[in-house]
């Protein structure tokens, strides 16, 4: 599946990954390890990456345009399956 680009294809469309090949790392960006990212799933299938951090500040987008290459917001998740809180 081949993205198109211009003002009739803004976010939802660019956000939106019927094909399952967009779900890599490197087409999300910054979002495939960020702890405020929420991978959400529709009835038809689609995935969308929904920015946890706009639903509580609004200067960021809840769907952003993919790749992400910079987010000010940005927090890389915690993989090592070790609690933060007690470090």
């Amino acid at each position: 599946m081949r993205l198109k680009t211009g003002a009739a294809f803004t976010d939802a469309f660019l956000v939106a990954a019927e094909d399952k090949s967009v779900s890599q790392p490197t087409e999300i960006g910054l979002c495939a390890d960020c702890e405020h990212m929420r991978r959400v799933v529709s009835d038809r299938g689609a995935t969308f990456y929904l920015c946890a951090r706009a639903l509580s500040d609004t200067e960021f987008a809840k769907y952003p345009r993919l790749p992400v290459v910079y987010c000010r917001g940005y927090k890389k998740r915690n993989t090592s399956g070790a609690d933060p809180r007690n470090s």
